[in-house]
């Protein structure tokens, strides 16, 4: 249904095509097709338009890949630096996936591709023997290259300690510490001292660890090898003996002062380092001495003592000097030794005040170790002693008995004097519970405690609380306690009394009971029964209320009281025994002493009364006239009702 040319339009990607032919039915044209062309054909008349269209993919021949290893560019590629860095150059391949590389047979992927210049790289590190093979494949057939790559790298080694080189050293042992790259073997590696070869040494993780004993002039070189070759480091360590300062003691006498009567004696010296005697220097009172015995490391010579005599000696060398002195006292003969205690002034000595001093003038003695002092038999070495002029003093703290003995001896003899203090110190005491004064409490039965000094027995305890003795406590072990019940003002006070004295404390107590639970009942007040009253009383006062007729819950209203005689058995009976039950009920009345009842102008009292329905109930014995009347009284008034019952035998 098209006619003509200009009913037809032609499009390929987009662009208009109006070259074609148009006969019989049939259009036909060329076109020149890309990788992807669509072609779209439109007819239009009169009756409407119709559509087809095609694509057409054009693709270049197919051609099979080429591989070339192009880096490094020797096979078999032999090197030191086992890092190395692979290029190769494909054609026909425009994706990664179809490249396939393997090192030693396993597959390696983090390589890099660039299909713009068909280049594939990456790195890897190689071993003695590494093959490595990229095969690349397409449509057309597949290509492959390979090389193999021989990493034999060299070994170092490094002398990291000692540090310097040459080592110069006063220590004669000597760390030595080595750092080797591409060696793992202990055969690997070899060690020379002095030009001997030397095994001991340990290997760890590349590092060389070993011990030298050195010596003047002591070298030290460690070769190491391995496929790539060898290499070596060394040093040099000098060890010079350190030349050490002397020294110098004054071996006899040991003890400095030296106190004696023997003013002829020989001193005797240690020094060490010291090789000649012309390095040793003696004098007595600053006179030197060059008549003196040196062999064997030890000094002698002969001293004529004063009684203030100062001998020095020094030694001195290369590296330094040092010295030693003492003093050597020439006393004339020892007497006896006496010893007087002179504080305190009595014995037996009686106090309050357990802090005594004591002092003692001695004579004759010069040290402490010719001192003895004892308390209550134990040696007490905490003690003065001034030498110059014979005091011995101290402080003491005293018990009930206390007797201190100082005994004193020389050379010529022992002199002792003892004296006993009697210590009786005041008491004291403290209230530990309450821990306050004054004390606020809601719980008014409490426990008082307290503790003492100094009192060993009940007597020597007095309690007054609120003004009254207290005889009921626990005592022991210097600790008291008893009970007591508080009010709104307690006082306590204890006091305890020795013969040293007396002490005390007290404190106040104030107990407010927590408010208690009340309840609402009605009161009858006794002597006043009619005039009941609704109050509040504490629920613990609710029994002393009940038992003298309260009732519980708010009194009723009170109303002017009435009562009607409901019930009679008989008003008229025509028995031998004539016996009536009767019956009333009343209001607003809440106790029988509120209704008074009476028989022929008679009180009755043997009645029932229910309060919740105010029945009055009770038995009469009727005669052949016999007048009942029932009164009730409130505090808002009065009534009554009566009635005449008779009974005709």
């Amino acid at each position: 249904n098209i006619s003509q040319k200009n009913q037809i339009s032609i499009t390929a990607n987009g662009l208009r095509i109006n070259e074609f032919n148009f006969e019989n039915n049939l259009i036909s044209f060329p076109i020149r097709a890309e990788v992807s062309t669509t072609v779209k054909i439109t007819v239009s008349n009169a009756g409407g338009s119709a559509v087809d269209e095609t694509i057409i993919r054009c693709l270049p021949p197919i051609v099979p890949p080429t591989i070339n290893i192009t880096s490094p560019t020797q096979n078999p590629f032999e090197t030191t630096n086992c890092g190395v860095n692979v290029q190769a150059q494909t054609q026909n391949i425009t994706q990664k996936s179809q490249i396939l590389v393997t090192v030693n047979g396993q597959t390696l992927n983090n390589f890099n591709f660039n299909p713009a210049n068909q280049r594939i790289t990456f790195s890897t590190t190689a071993g003695e023997n590494t093959p490595i093979k990229i095969t690349v494949t397409n449509a057309a057939g597949n290509a492959s290259d390979e090389i193999l790559i021989r990493c034999r790298p060299l070994p170092t080694v490094s002398i990291t300690n000692p540090a310097q080189n040459p080592l110069v050293t006063t220590n004669c042992e000597v760390n030595v510490e080595a750092q080797t790259q591409n060696i793992e073997l202990r055969e690997q590696i070899s060690i020379l001292i002095n030009g001997q070869s030397f095994a001991n040494f340990n290997f760890a993780n590349g590092k060389i660890s070993f011990s030298v004993k050195a010596d003047e002039n002591t070298p030290v070189k460690i070769t190491v090898n391995n496929n790539g070759g060898s290499a070596s480091d060394e040093t040099l360590i000098r060890c010079v003996p350190p030349i050490l300062p002397p020294t110098v003691r004054i071996s006899n006498p040991s003890q400095n002062p030296l106190e004696t009567t023997d003013c002829e004696l020989t001193v005797q010296a240690q020094v060490a380092n010291v090789e000649q005697k012309n390095q040793i220097s003696i004098s007595v009172n600053g006179s030197p001495v060059n008549d003196f015995n040196f062999n064997n490391n030890q000094v002698s010579w002969q001293v004529r003592a004063n009684e203030n005599t100062t001998v020095r000696i020094t030694v001195t060398n290369s590296a330094g000097s040092n010295s030693d002195e003492t003093v050597i006292r020439c006393l004339p003969p020892v007497v006896p030794p006496t010893i007087r205690i002179t504080e305190p002034t009595q014995n037996p000595f009686e106090t309050t005040n357990c802090e005594i001093k004591f002092r003692a003038q001695v004579e004759n003695i010069t040290q402490r170790n010719q001192i003895l002092v004892t308390i209550n038999g134990q040696r007490f070495n905490a003690y003065g002693f001034n030498a110059s002029n014979g005091l011995i003093n101290f402080p003491v703290k005293a018990e009930a008995s206390t007797t201190i003995k100082v005994s004193v001896t020389n050379s010529a003899g022992t002199a002792s004097d003892e004296i006993t203090i009697r210590c009786t110190p005041p008491p004291t005491v403290k209230i530990t519970n309450p821990s306050q004064n004054p004390w606020q409490t809601t719980d008014c039965d409490l426990t008082i405690q307290a503790q003492t000094t100094y009192v060993g027995e009940r007597n020597q305890i007095s309690i007054i609380a609120n003004g009254r003795a207290v005889n009921n406590f626990d005592f022991n072990n210097g600790n008291i306690s008893f009970a007591v019940k508080a009010d709104e003002n307690t006082n306590i006070k204890i006091t305890v009394t020795n013969a040293g004295g007396s002490a005390s404390d007290e404190t106040l107590i104030k107990c407010t009971p927590p408010e208690e639970k009340k309840i609402t009942i009605c009161h009858y007040p006794p002597g006043n029964t009619a005039n009941p009253q609704t109050i509040e009383i504490p629920e613990s006062a609710w029994a002393a209320h009940q038992a003298h007729g309260d009732v519980m819950g708010p009194c009723p209203e009170i109303g002017k009281p009435t009562v009607v005689i409901t019930k009679t058995s008989q008003t008229h009976v025509n028995t031998a025994e004539c016996e009536v039950n009767v019956e009333a009920r009343a209001e607003h009345v809440w106790r029988k002493s509120q209704i008074k009842i009476f028989i022929d102008g008679n009180e009755l009292r043997e009645f029932s009364f229910t309060r919740a329905t105010g029945r009055i109930a009770f038995k009469l014995q009727a005669d052949d006239s016999t007048m009942l009347r029932i009164m009730l009284v409130n505090s808002v008034g009065e009534s009554s009702d009566d009635i005449e019952i008779k009974c005709d035998k």
